[in-house]
């Protein structure tokens, strides 16, 4: 019993040392805990005491152990009580530190992350004004080049200036010099001006003393221009008709001969007598207005011949004398008492060669006469002018290649005129024309080479539509006159007499039997008709 009592106070004492051990708050708990066993083993030791009678001795001294061992575990729990709530104290700091230190990492990160954006901005910017500083720099340095070269340009200038200054300051002192000069040249000039006012008056004088008139060229080409218009408009007016009798033919000359006549009253027939007609009456301005002198009917011929060889040799070595004999002779046929008569028999002679196809109206005849009259007086007029000229004038109508060019000396109207039959025709070659529709104008000396083209003229050339239809027309025709002769003789097979019944049929039609003839034609392989 003794030993367990022993064991008892051992165990209470080795508690007591052990729960006064230091070991801050966490230790205070664990040894709280430790000495809670021990104070258990303990009541168990006491009631095992208690129970057992030789221990109620020292069960006085026990109890004041325990009460004592009881108040040494109270004061200790107070003491961890409070060192347990300074420890949550100091543990509720450090969490609200924690967290304000926590706030404040996100917001230096976020701090920093806006820096750092703001960083590579920066570092893209001063990349771009790096490059920005270098092409500043080479533009300041060309532009230092070229301030250095416009300077010493400007000191040249500078020195250009320096230089004009004293030339102009020297030139301001022959100014007032070359002013009194030049008054006086004024006053010189204006006394020649006059001296040569006066000299043409008194050569104007001279020339009208001695016939020669001036020759305005712009006005002559005008009026001639004027005057060919004239002439194809009053042919055209009259002769583009269907005639009584297409099957009358013309008697003309060798120049005329190779304008295609046809008898029908087509399209193609209509223009190849507008064609012929024009051409009459070109030959009747050639005849009879177009001449070097108007001399009376009874002194031409020989004498006038004569008259003309005698000018032209003493226009070899003496051209003032020829051409002042020249205007003089035609101012003095130019008063004669026939001359007046001239455009009216001009007018007649053309009138007569055409009579054929007029004579079915005699007003349109008149009408004709007196028109044509009118436009060879008014040419007259014209060429009088021309005789009395400082160069002699000429008509020319001969049909040599070299003289007509058909792309300028054409009539439109032959081409650009719808006819029958749309007929083939040869490109606008170098060809010679057929006939003179109006004569060239030529001055100058009597050769081709030495004369001026004052006015071109208007000739009919074989390439041109209405010639190429009209002879079309004229073959096919001639064709159809064989025939008729074989049937007439009794030689013509069934279908040549098929054949002309049917081109007799298509002539009381002219439209229809150019239209058939084309098709025929067009069928065949062969060109088409007019």
């Amino acid at each position: 019993m003794a030993s367990k009592r022993a064991a008892a106070a051992a165990a209470v004492t080795n508690g007591a040392t052990k729960g006064a051990a230091p070991g801050g708050a966490n230790g205070y708990a664990a040894k709280l805990h430790e000495f809670s066993n021990d104070l258990d083993r303990l009541r168990l030791s006491i009631d095992g005491v208690l129970k057992d009678t030789d221990g109620q001795n020292d069960y006085e001294k026990l109890r004041q152990d325990l009460n004592k061992k009881t108040q040494e575990v109270e004061q200790k729990s107070r003491e961890v009580n409070e060192i347990r709530k300074e420890g949550n104290d100091k543990v509720v700091k450090l969490q609200a530190k924690i967290a304000e230190l926590e706030r404040d990492q996100e917001s230096l990160l976020r701090n920093f992350e806006t820096r750092f954006r703001a960083w590579d901005e920066g570092e893209k910017r001063h990349s771009v004004d790096s490059k920005e500083l270098s092409m500043l720099k080479d533009a300041l340095a060309s532009a230092r080049k070229t301030a250095e070269i416009a300077e010493g340009e400007k000191r040249k200038l500078d020195r250009d200036l320096s230089n004009v200054n004293e030339r102009v300051q020297e030139l301001e002192k022959a100014e007032s010099s070359l002013k009194n000069k030049c008054q006086m040249k004024d006053l010189e000039l204006k006394d020649t001006n006059n001296t040569l006012n006066d000299c043409r008056d008194t050569l104007s004088k001279v020339q009208d003393d001695l016939g020669i008139l001036p020759l305005d060229l712009e006005r002559s080409v005008r009026k001639f221009d004027d005057l060919a218009t004239k002439l194809h408009e009053l042919i055209w007016h009259h002769f583009d008709r269907e005639i009584p009798n297409p099957s009358l033919l013309i008697d003309v000359g060798d120049a005329m001969s190779q304008i295609p006549q046809v008898t029908s009253n087509s399209r193609a027939a209509r223009y190849m007598r507008c064609a012929l007609a024009e051409a009459i009456a070109a030959d009747g301005l050639s005849r009879h207005i177009f001449k070097d002198f108007y001399l009376p009917e009874g002194k031409a011929g020989t004498e006038l011949s004569s008259i003309i060889k005698s000018l032209e040799w003493l226009n070899e070595d003496h051209p003032l004398q020829a051409t002042i004999i020249r205007c003089q002779l035609a101012r003095a046929c130019s008063h004669t008492s026939t001359v007046n008569d001239i455009p009216a028999r001009a007018a007649g002679f053309v009138t007569n060669s055409l009579s054929p196809w007029v004579n079915d109206d005699g007003q349109r005849i008149r009408q004709f006469m007196s028109d044509l009259a009118a436009l060879f007086s008014e040419a007259m007029r014209q060429w009088q002018k021309l005789q009395r000229g400082s160069k002699q004038a000429r008509a020319v109508k001969a049909l040599t290649i070299h003289l007509w060019l058909q792309a300028e000396d054409s009539r439109p109207g032959y081409d650009s005129k719808p006819v029958e039959g749309e007929p083939k025709s040869s490109p606008k070659a170098s060809v010679a024309p057929c006939a003179v529709l109006f004569p060239q104008i030529r001055v100058g000396k009597d050769t081709d080479d030495g004369q001026d083209i004052l006015f071109h003229g208007f000739a009919l050339f074989p390439t041109q539509l209405a010639v190429v239809a009209a002879v079309q027309e004229r073959g096919s025709i001639q064709i159809s006159s064989r025939r008729a002769t074989k049937i007439v003789a009794g030689v013509a097979s069934d279908s040549e007499k098929a054949s002309i019944r049917s081109l007799r049929g298509r002539a009381d039609h002219p439209t229809a039997s150019m239209s058939s003839t084309r098709s025929q034609k067009s069928v065949g392989g062969a060109g088409g008709g007019a």
